[in-house]
């Protein structure tokens, strides 16, 4: 519940209720749940935060059998702002990323364009599908919504189309930095390639996962493709309309 909560836009890690000021972290360092308060400081939770009257270092290190508080924050603290732009995508953490572009000075921006060498952050939000994260990228000044990496050739559209996320095709369909006619190197595959050829793992059981719809990405980036567009699909000998009669 936690993590979901965490996930929430516009979630105040630090707020304090009206009992005593107390936070979140406040709570979980009472209670001993070492879970809880790691999750907690890595999405930001500020242990300097007075709660009623209390310090919250103190209270973890009272109900934490182990638990090395200034290793800990110093590693989160000291970790690059790469690895914490790619664990905030990974972990669906919206407000992280917004705290990060917050806090970016013009002396030392954050590269929304970065890579860690398998995916951009753009590629990586499409493989897990996270819609609100990747409207928040898109938004980013400079970014490229086309981007690939050396890892995977695949344009961030095609890589949500192979998973069959329709949401996410929407939200690039309204932004005017995403190309629909991007082909895959690697394969030669567009967005209509994927949506036909539906080969995601996440199907290998026969089931569509939730937000997963093959049938409903098909209606979202046609109005997207021109004419031409479709006609060759840019994949040499194989459109995409061929894989749809196979499957018939």
């Amino acid at each position: 519940m936690i993590r979901i909560l965490l996930k929430t836009d516009n979630v105040e890690v630090n707020a304090q209720d009206m009992r005593g000021s107390l936070t979140p972290l406040y709570y979980a360092a009472e209670a001993g749940n070492r879970e809880a308060v790691e999750m907690l400081l890595s999405h930001g939770a500020d242990p300097s935060v007075e709660s009623d009257g209390k310090d919250i270092r103190e209270i973890i290190a009272a109900n934490i059998d182990n638990f090395n508080f200034l290793a800990y924050a110093d590693k989160v603290k000291k970790m690059p702002i790469k690895q914490k732009l790619f664990n905030c995508v990974e972990t669906n953490d919206l407000n992280g990323l917004k705290r990060m572009a917050y806090f970016a000075s013009r002396d030392d921006p954050v590269d929304w364009n970065c890579t860690n060498g398998a995916a951009t952050l753009l590629q990586l939000a499409c493989t897990y599908g996270n819609v609100k994260v990747i409207e928040f990228l898109l938004q980013r000044d400079g970014i490229d919504a086309n981007r690939t990496s050396a890892g995977d050739s695949s344009p961030p559209l095609v890589v949500a189309a192979h998973h069959g996320f329709w949401k996410v095709l929407d939200v690039f369909k309204r932004s005017p930095k995403a190309d629909f006619s991007r082909v895959a190197e690697s394969n030669g595959r567009t967005v209509l390639h994927e949506v036909f050829i539906r080969d995601s793992a996440k199907y290998h059981d026969g089931r569509e996962p939730e937000d997963s719809s093959y049938a409903k990405c098909v209606k979202v980036p046609l109005g997207k493709f021109s004419r031409t567009t479709i006609s060759n699909a840019h994949c040499i000998a194989d459109p995409p309309w061929q894989k749809l009669s196979q499957q018939s």
